[in-house]
């Protein structure tokens, strides 16, 4: 089977309303750590595909 090293995976996320408009801040693997995942299915005891990067994703609502 494929040995991964150990990472440190950490998320964080950020609020705010104003109103009736709200902004949501996610951001995935916060400090940039590279790491990889074994493949799903027949190949995950053989492969590993690298994760993504930083990640940020902002979601804005607004209420009528």
């Amino acid at each position: 089977g494929v040995v991964l090293p150990s990472y440190f995976n950490t998320r964080a996320a950020a609020f705010v309303e104003v109103g009736r408009v709200n902004l949501t801040l996610n951001i995935d693997n916060l400090f940039n750590e590279k790491y990889f995942t074994p493949l799903q299915g027949v190949y995950e005891e053989v492969g590993v595909m690298p994760n993504a990067g930083r990640t940020f994703r902002l979601t804005g609502k607004y209420r009528f």
